[in-house]
C-alpha cells in the first residue's frame, strides 16, 4: 500500500497494478495532474488512518520480534508523512 504513497504523504485507497479489471479505473481518478502524484496509478482519495494501528498489530502478534521491529522502522516513517498530510491538508481547523 506504501507503494503508492503521494509526495505531498496522501496514502491512497487502491493502487493500480496492471492486468487488473478494476472500475473505475486509473483514467478516472486523473491524478497524473497532481505533481505529487507516484509513478504508479492510483485513486485520488484515501482511507481512515488505521495504519499505525495495524502496524502495532502487527508487530504485537509477531512471533519474530527482530523481524517485527524491523518492519516498524521502515513503515514508521511513512505512517508519519501520511499523518503529516492529514493534518496539514486535510485538517479543516
Amino acid at each position: 500500500m506504501f507503494e503508492g504513497q503521494w509526495g505531498n504523504g496522501m496514502l491512497p485507497h487502491i493502487i493500480f497494478r496492471s492486468g487488473g479489471n478494476y472500475f473505475p479505473g486509473p483514467e478516472r481518478w486523473q491524478t497524473a495532474l497532481s505533481p505529487y502524484a507516484p509513478k504508479i496509478e492510483t485513486s485520488g482519495v484515501t482511507q481512515p488512518a488505521v495504519h499505525a494501528i495495524a502496524a502495532l498489530a502487527i508487530y504485537r502478534s509477531s512471533k519474530d520480534r527482530d523481524s517485527a521491529r524491523a518492519f516498524l522502522e521502515t513503515i514508521f516513517p511513512k505512517i508519519i508523512t501520511f499523518h503529516r498530510y492529514l493534518l496539514t491538508a486535510r485538517d479543516p481547523e
